[in-house]
């Protein structure tokens, strides 16, 4: 159970990461000063998936729509996705979707960034 449990927290826990890290973040003035809409399009992103990794995301490949409607189930965040792509386009937010590939990247990227800043601190 120990093993089971852990190996499912990763999974998520790295869903997580790379839907949030690499997006906007946002100090608290700036975000008073967005609408609702772009602060939730613009602090996350989505992941194009391809029917081998499908399972993997199990529905969170949808982030964007997830922020925007976090109550409707999973299996009914690709039917939104159209309308949510199109809302994003006319209200000029864009409507970011990449690859895992390139998510998992901008997150080792992201991390790298951060450390370098951290090894510079003096002790």
């Amino acid at each position: 159970f120990f093993c089971l449990a852990n190996w499912v927290t990763g999974i998520l826990h790295i869903q997580l990461l790379v839907s949030h890290i690499g997006v906007e973040s946002f100090t608290q003035q700036e975000q008073q000063e967005q609408s609702w809409l772009s602060h939730q399009v613009l602090s996350s992103r989505n992941v194009t998936t391809t029917s081998w990794d499908t399972w993997y995301w199990g529905g969170l490949e949808y982030q964007i729509e997830h922020h925007l409607f976090p109550r409707l189930p999973r299996e009914s965040l690709a039917k939104i996705a159209p309308r949510v792509e199109k809302l994003c386009h006319d209200c000029q937010l864009p409507y970011r979707t990449h690859t895992s590939w390139e998510v998992i990247s901008d997150v080792v990227h992201d991390l790298q960034a951060v450390a370098q800043i951290a090894f510079e601190i003096p002790a």
